[in-house]
């Protein structure tokens, strides 16, 4: 069930499927709790309480209704929960800080710096990509970047599922003998 899409999940949801509902719960949860979180200046417990109400209205529309593009429902209906509970609860400070709020600081600063790393990965891995063939090329950016499997990969390069496995082995093999070890570590470390 991994290599569904949202959409193919939500009309399994559709169908019955529970595993379905458990699977874009799981591949949505963290990320929307994270963004709910950050609305409410990292209060807790509203955020557990309002991811709840997010999937359970994902839930419900999903049994009377075809959801086109489930991760702008689930953050749409993420965001305007949380709006509601701010507008609601504009007689509480809800800017107070805690020694958790100001730890999110730390937090903040590793993830700038995980941030700016993996964008100079991502320069240094064009450089190396622009140096390919257009086929092994657009075959390691349609797996790696836009997540693709094998299958789609293949009817989008009008190949087989086999040759496409191959060409992203033969691209990786190359992008290697091209990197000096320096970028090597850096790209993979």
């Amino acid at each position: 069930m991994d290599a569904l899409t949202d959409n193919e999940l939500a009309l399994k949801v559709r169908k019955g499927n529970k595993q379905a509902f458990e699977k874009l719960y799981d591949r949505w949860a963290t990320r929307v709790y994270n963004y709910i979180r950050l609305l409410l200046n990292y209060n807790d417990e509203d955020a557990t309480s309002i991811l709840s109400d997010v999937f359970i209205r994902l839930y419900d529309v999903m049994q009377t209704k075809e959801i086109t593009n489930v991760k702008s429902f689930i953050y749409t209906v993420a965001r305007n929960k949380s709006i509601d509970l701010i507008r609601g609860n504009k007689s509480t400070n809800m800017y107070e800080y805690d020694d958790e709020k100001l730890s999110l600081e730390k937090d903040k600063q590793v993830w700038q710096e995980e941030e700016t790393n993996r964008i100079y990965k991502q320069k240094l891995l064009g450089k190396y990509l622009s140096m390919l063939e257009e086929k092994y090329r657009e075959a390691i950016y349609l797996y790696y970047y836009e997540e693709k499997d094998y299958n789609e990969i293949a009817e989008l390069m009008w190949s087989s599922k086999n040759s496409i496995g191959t060409l992203v082995f033969q691209a990786k093999k190359r992008l290697k003998s091209m990197m000096n070890q320096d970028d090597i570590e850096n790209l993979f470390i």
